[in-house]
């Protein structure tokens, strides 16, 4: 009798669990660029400006792109870092209370297995790495900085360093 009670109880606890999804942990990631206002796209969706803090999803890889218009693109991979002892160490304690409280080793085993299953679902075996993204933001080919002020005088110059294996391209296309 005490063990019809018992299956029954655990079928109910497993068609309830069924129906349930792991919650997914995400880890913040400050987001910054030189020169700020760079436009920060996770996974290719627009997430922000730099600066910023970026929420990331901890049980999978991502790509950071930032885009400035006339500067270079810059892609940077934000990688699962495993945590192989905290999760043992928390797979084995989970095992543990598991099995003192049923009385069953055979129960504390598998709930140190399933523990590890668990925490690589929910990303807590993970940490993203790099855990902070500061870029240097290159300009385009050809231009390396620009210096323009606005000014009512019309005899001022305006200055603009060139690399010299783009000048060619560059008068080209002033001069097409």
């Amino acid at each position: 009798m005490v063990g019809g009670k018992v299956t029954v109880l655990l079928c109910v606890i497993a068609l309830i669990g069924c129906g349930c999804s792991v919650p997914v942990l995400r880890q913040d990631l400050p987001v910054s660029s030189n020169p700020l206002g760079a436009t920060i796209y996770a996974d290719g969706e627009v997430v922000g400006q730099t600066p910023a803090t970026v929420s990331l999803a901890r049980n999978r890889d991502h790509l950071l792109t930032l885009v400035k218009e006339d500067y270079r693109q810059v892609d940077v991979a934000v990688r699962r870092q495993y945590q192989s002892d905290r999760v043992l160490m928390r797979a084995v304690q989970m095992g543990m209370n598991s099995g003192h409280f049923f009385h069953d080793v055979r129960m504390g085993l598998n709930r140190g297995f399933n523990a590890v299953s668990e925490q690589e679902a929910s990303g807590e075996a993970y940490l993203l790495v790099p855990s902070v993204v500061q870029v240097e933001l290159a300009p385009l080919a050809g231009v390396t900085s620009t210096v323009i002020e606005p000014s009512t005088d019309t005899s001022q110059t305006v200055g603009v360093r060139v690399n010299a294996e783009a000048l060619p391209a560059i008068l080209d296309a002033l001069f097409k």
